[in-house]
């Protein structure tokens, strides 16, 4: 019975022995993986920053080739921001919203300059290439793996809540809602900005223009969401 007991103290220490060892491997392995971690988290940040930084700089390039557009799609973005906020959008559906407002625009890269600064009436040939921008800034962008919602959005904000917009004449819910909240802000900075053929729209006025075309042009829900808080948008 004492040598059974023995052999049995004995086993226990060398257990013991063992699980000092193996808990110490784990130990060492948990801090590796912190540090590893840590080098990914660092290097994940940086590049963020690097594509945070580019995508400004392409809104910048962008809005600058005219000043009708200049300051365009960065108040466009605010605008954007703050809608989403009274929708009660995710943060992540407001980051992706951000660089959608940021670069709605990019398809107008393939669209001849003097058509965006034409006076007058567009002819339908023109306004078929003024059109083609959502399609054109989709292709762009589609083929970057983590700007594909980026793309979605920015293929839609032309849609129409009753479905007569493009460029794939779709209605209502089925309509991306970071589409239909871009919509409105892109057409409230549109309206209020001095363009190539008018001078700009009073606020006061833009936002009555904007409501007579809730359930047609745009969603209610985001026309009424706009309303509510438009003069904190608009200072």
């Amino acid at each position: 019975m004492e040598q059974d007991m023995g052999e049995l103290v004995e086993k226990l220490k060398s257990f013991q022995q063992q699980s000092t060892i193996y808990a110490g491997e784990l130990k060492r392995a948990h801090e590796c993986e912190e540090e590893r971690y840590k080098k990914l988290e660092e290097t994940h940040n940086s590049m963020q920053e690097i594509y945070t930084e580019t995508i400004r700089v392409m809104a910048e390039i962008m809005d600058s080739r005219s000043k009708f557009t200049k300051g365009h799609s960065e108040r466009v973005r605010k605008y954007c921001e703050l809608i989403g906020q009274r929708l009660y959008l995710s943060e992540e559906e407001i980051r992706v919203l951000d660089t959608a407002a940021t670069l709605h625009d990019i398809g107008r890269m393939g669209v001849e300059q003097t058509i965006w600064e034409k006076p007058g009436k567009l002819t339908d040939t023109e306004f078929e290439a003024v059109k083609s921008h959502a399609t054109t800034g989709e292709k762009m962008l589609s083929p970057i793996p983590f700007l594909n919602k980026v793309a979605e959005i920015i293929r839609h904000h032309h849609e129409k809540y009753d479905g007569t917009g493009y460029p794939d004449c779709i209605n209502g819910e089925n309509i991306p809602l970071t589409a239909r909240i871009l919509a409105v802000a892109d057409a409230f900075d549109a309206m209020t900005s001095e363009r190539s053929y008018r001078e700009r729209i009073d606020p006061d006025v833009a936002i009555e223009e904007l409501k007579s075309l809730s359930g047609t042009q745009f969603d209610p829900m985001v026309i009424k969401a706009f309303v509510s808080i438009w003069k904190k948008m608009y200072t």
